[in-house]
This record gives C-alpha cells, sequence and structure tokens, in this order.
C-alpha cells in the first residue's frame, strides 16, 4: 500500500460576536480550502454574511479580503451559478445539475430567503436539522449558501478566514463572528487499510469490484464516499461510479462498482475517497485481468450446530453474499450413525439456517452443509455430528381465558388440558413489561382454572399464560399469551393547556401523556360549567380543539380525561380564561 504523508486540517472556532452565532468549519488540502458556516441562531435582522480571508504570520497580519463577491444569503435557487460560492466553473456546472436532478426526484424544492428564515432559520431545532445535512453532504452547504470554496489560494504561512454578518440598514460588521485557521500547503491524509475482491459476474465480460474498508479508520479521517474510476490497457480514466454515499455503520463497510469489461484487456480499478467536506485524496487501485480470474467461493463457515428444544436441532452457517449469483443454492445431508439412513435437504441460495424437525428418535446424527454451484455439480462442505435426545412430548394447555371481575377484584383463568393429571405454572407480566415470566410465588396449579387477586395490583394491561408439568416433571410449551385490562381507578389531571385566539375563533391545545393510562377514552371540555364537547368528539389521541365563535362576555374553559369505565380526572374551573372585547 502506498504510505501518504498528507495531514488533516479540520478546524472549528465557534463565534465571539454577540450579534450573529455561528460556527466556521474548514478543510485544507493542498492549495484549496472549503468551508462550511453552520449557524448556532439567525437573528431577524441579519440579511446575510461575507467571508473573507487574511494571511497571518508571526509577525503581523495581513488585510481582509473578502472572498464573496455578493452577501451570503441562505436560499435554494435553480438560477444560482453558484460563482459566489465556488470559482470552478465545471463544479458550479455539476451543482446546478445535482440541484435539478434533487427537484425533479422531488427531494427539495426552491425556497426563497425569507422563507428560509421562517421554516428554518428561525428555530433553533431546525438550524441543528440543517447543520446535520451539511455533515451529510457538504454540496448541500453550497446550494443552500452556507458554504464557500476557495481554491489555488496564494503561497503564504498561515491564513485566517473569518464570518463577517451583515444586518439590515447597518455596514458589515468589522469584527468576525467566527474564524478558521489554515497553514499553507498542509494536505489531508486519507490513506486507510482496505482489501479489495474482483469476481466475475454471472454475465461475459462484467466484474464486480468490491473494497472493504475499516469502519473506524474512515471514520477517523472523516471519509463518507467514494467514486469509482477504471482504466483500461493504458487508456484514458473513465468514471463509472460517481459520489457514492456508503454505509459506515458496521465493522466493515463496502464499496461496489460493477462493470462490463473487453475480453483480452488488462484493468485497473480506482477508488477515490471523499470526505465529509468534499475533498478528495488519492485513489487505491485493483487490478484485473478477466482471462486469468475465475469465480472464488469462499469456504462455508459452520457457525453453530445443536439441538435447540425438544424437537429441532438447528444448522446455521455464514457464506458471502456476494458469492450468492453463482450457486443454484445448498444442500443438507443427514445420516445416522451406525445405520445406512441418510436423507437430503435442499435450501435456497440466501439461507442461512437449517432447523431438523424430522428426527423421530434419538441418537447421533451427521450432517454436511454442500454448495451446489449453477451446473448442479456439488462443492462439499465438512461433516459434523449432533447428538440429539426425543424427550417425552407434553400437550400445550389450550383455549386459554383470562376476564377480569370488578365486583370482587379478581383475574380468573381458565383453560383446557387432554391429561387431567398434569400440574401447571403461572407466567405473568405487568404492564409494560414486555415478556411474561414464571412467578414463583404462585405454588403449582392442580385444576385448569385459577384466579388471580388484583385489588393491589396496578392499572393496565396485564398478560398471562400457562406452563404444564407432566407427573415425570417434563414440561410443555407455554400457551400463547393472553391479555386482560385492570381499568384505571384515577388519573392524572389536564395540564400545560393554552388558549389563542384569532379573531371570535379561539384554540385550545394541551398535553397528555397516555402511555400509562391504556383505556383511556378521551377527554370533555366545558364551556361556563356547561359541556360543549365530550370524548366521542375528543378521543384519546386528541390535543386540540378549535372552539366556534365566541360570544360576547367572559369565556371560561376547563378539561377533564374520562376513561371507558367513566374514571375522570380532576378538572379546576376556568383553567382557561378569555375575555371578549
Amino acid at each position: 500500500m502506498k504510505i501518504l504523508t498528507f495531514i488533516l486540517l479540520f478546524f472549528t472556532f465557534s463565534s465571539f460576536a454577540q450579534d450573529f452565532s455561528c460556527n466556521l468549519i474548514g478543510e485544507g488540502n493542498g492549495n484549496t480550502v472549503r468551508l462550511k458556516c453552520e449557524p448556532t441562531s439567525w437573528p431577524s435582522d441579519l440579511e446575510g454574511f461575507h467571508i473573507k480571508r487574511r494571511s497571518v504570520s508571526s509577525s503581523k497580519k495581513g488585510e481582509w479580503i473578502q472572498l464573496t463577491s455578493s452577501l451570503m444569503q441562505p436560499e435554494i435557487n435553480s438560477k444560482n451559478t453558484y460563482s459566489n460560492v465556488e470559482p470552478s466553473v465545471t463544479e458550479q456546472k455539476r451543482l446546478a445539475k445535482k440541484l435539478d436532478s434533487l427537484i425533479q426526484l422531488n427531494r427539495t424544492k426552491e425556497i426563497n430567503t425569507t422563507t428560509f428564515y421562517e421554516n428554518y432559520l428561525s428555530k433553533p431545532a431546525s438550524l441543528k436539522s440543517l447543520a446535520m445535512g451539511f455533515l451529510v453532504d457538504f454540496d448541500f452547504a453550497l446550494i443552500q449558501g452556507f458554504g464557500l470554496v476557495d481554491r489555488n489560494i496564494p503561497t503564504a504561512e498561515k491564513y485566517e478566514y473569518g464570518v463577517f454578518a451583515k444586518f439590515k440598514n447597518k455596514e458589515t460588521e468589522n469584527t468576525p463572528s467566527a474564524t478558521f485557521q489554515w497553514k499553507y500547503g498542509n494536505k489531508l491524509d486519507l490513506d486507510v487499510s482496505y482489501t479489495t475482491k474482483i469476481k466475475k459476474a454471472g454475465r461475459d465480460g462484467q466484474v464486480k469490484v468490491l473494497w472493504n474498508f475499516k469502519t473506524d479508520e474512515l471514520k477517523a479521517k472523516t471519509i463518507t464516499a467514494f467514486k469509482a474510476y477504471k482504466q483500461t490497457d493504458n487508456g484514458p480514466r473513465v468514471l463509472i461510479k460517481g459520489k457514492t454515499f456508503i454505509d459506515a455503520s458496521e465493522n466493515m463497510a463496502a464499496f461496489i462498482a460493477e462493470d462490463q469489461i473487453p475480453k483480452e484487456s488488462h484493468t485497473i480499478f480506482f477508488a477515490i475517497p471523499i470526505t465529509v467536506m468534499g475533498s478528495e485524496g488519492l485513489p487505491f487501485t485493483s487490478s484485473y485481468n478477466i482471462e486469468t480470474v475465475e469465480v472464488d467461493f469462499n469456504k462455508l463457515q459452520l457457525s453453530k450446530a445443536s439441538q435447540t428444544n425438544q424437537n429441532t436441532i438447528s444448522i446455521t452457517w455464514e457464506f458471502n453474499s456476494m458469492d450468492e449469483e453463482y450457486l443454484n443454492g445448498f444442500e443438507v445431508l443427514r445420516k445416522t450413525i451406525g445405520t445406512n439412513e441418510s436423507k437430503s435437504f435442499p435450501m435456497k441460495v440466501n439461507a442461512r439456517q437449517f432447523e431438523d424437525v424430522t428426527l423421530e428418535k434419538s441418537g447421533t446424527y451427521s450432517y454436511q452443509v454442500n454448495l451446489i454451484k449453477k451446473d448442479n455439480s456439488s462443492l462439499e462442505g465438512i461433516p459434523f455430528e449432533v447428538a440429539f435426545l426425543k424427550p417425552e412430548q407434553v400437550a400445550i394447555p389450550t383455549n386459554l381465558t383470562a376476564k377480569y371481575i370488578n365486583s370482587t377484584e379478581r383475574i380468573v383463568l381458565n383453560w383446557n388440558s387432554k391429561n387431567p393429571n398434569n400440574k401447571y405454572k403461572l407466567y405473568i407480566a405487568k404492564p409494560f413489561e414486555p415478556y411474561v415470566m414464571y412467578d414463583s410465588r404462585i405454588p403449582e396449579i392442580t385444576s385448569t382454572t385459577y384466579e388471580v387477586p388484583v385489588n393491589e395490583l396496578e392499572s393496565g394491561i396485564w398478560q398471562f399464560a400457562i406452563k404444564a408439568i407432566s407427573a415425570s416433571g417434563v414440561e410443555s410449551e407455554l400457551t400463547p399469551t393472553i391479555s386482560v385490562l385492570i381499568p384505571s381507578k384515577s388519573i392524572p389531571v389536564v395540564s400545560n393547556a393554552s388558549f389563542s385566539l384569532e379573531g371570535k375563533t379561539g384554540t385550545i391545545k394541551w398535553n397528555y401523556y397516555t402511555d400509562r393510562i391504556p383505556d383511556l377514552a378521551g377527554f370533555r371540555i366545558y364551556k361556563n360549567n356547561e359541556l360543549v364537547v365530550d370524548q366521542n368528539q375528543l378521543n384519546a389521541s386528541a390535543r386540540q380543539w378549535v372552539a366556534p365563535t365566541l360570544t360576547e362576555g367572559r369565556n371560561i374553559f376547563a378539561i377533564e380525561a374520562i376513561t371507558t369505565s367513566g374514571v375522570v380526572s380532576p378538572v379546576v374551573t376556568g383553567l382557561i380564561k378569555f375575555k371578549n372585547d
């Protein structure tokens, strides 16, 4: 592997001017610097900003030079030439083409500066989302007016960049809101370890190139995307896959390129890394001669083989999904040790697990997972042995029912069983618990009915299941879980209500958290102590009600919640008051 001596410079200075709070994030590579301005707030009278550059030496600082020909203002405009943020004509055309494509795909739309402020810049949460979009793709920062590329920078010891705010009816600020410093000539080090696999696809002349990278190395170098090129027989380098973002959520991240290669040719493939700021590194290369490469199957790796329950032997294996296109599937062979009995089970090409539920006797069995190639020839795997014990079968109880009896505060459980000599275990899940668990406080049940006292149990949805136990102590599988509701005895008051008025129409909004009130029916609203709307109109999901035209005089509203069994929350009369003019 080629050893690169590039150095990554990636600094962020938080704003220190009070009027425009922002971060200026930069990345330098050779004689090019990429910058993005991430606002953390946007005052209503802020028109936009300029980005300036000055040289900095140990003895003095140069004059600020304005890099933006016009004020940088947030917008998405299909007529934008991008000359204000990108001096390269080629890149200007690429950005314009990219925006047209995004608009046609309905992934974005044109937004003017005013709308941008109203929908995004005035809301802290939206500002954070905006910054996340820049993190995904630096092009978004350029397209939306928050980024700048400074190319062909003159030679100097060091440079400083600054964001200078421009407010309405004022001159551009003299003090930068945020700065970024960069030493001239420093380059990005995007060299990471990788492995390459080049494979012959099913069609004549088509190949697939797979580069594998370690995720932690990509993250450390801020690499988020790649481009792929090919060069055949010393011809020109040709792009075969443009800027492609990779999924780096696993330990290994993959970048795949496919192309048609002429026979009797020698081809070099290039994968060029791209950082989150859009800078490109030196390519990773792989050579391929189509005449000498054959399909290379990886050995099938056995993961686990064991008896998983009373009736099943489970076998799992690993196999590279890239090789699936060369197979018809798998074959699982089973032989009974000590006899001539054998059986074959065909498996689909995407299978990675086999469960043998056909075993009738206890014993030791030999299994072997083979690959079945396209010509139906077999590539044999390694045989292995698994011991199997056929246990006693205990029938699962059936027809489990549960009913809450309000008068006695009991939950009555009933079920059917094939064996009158069985005993039973009760499994319970309290409200908001995901699984039923054995309740050891309850002794083994000797009949097919049981009453669970609930006078001290919390309201909510309880779950139950039953397991049968034979006279020899062998347990059945659990019955399907059954649920029963214990109604709420009390519910909290409706709080955080607000009232807004538009003309003579009022709107009431409120918060109410229903996670622990599964039997909530809805809400009632009173006006001047008279019920005006009930739970039939405002169900459990309602959090807003628009009042009809208000009458003259004082209007006092109150809200209460109500359950399906008629339990109501406390209500405070006059929770919301409004007096008409």
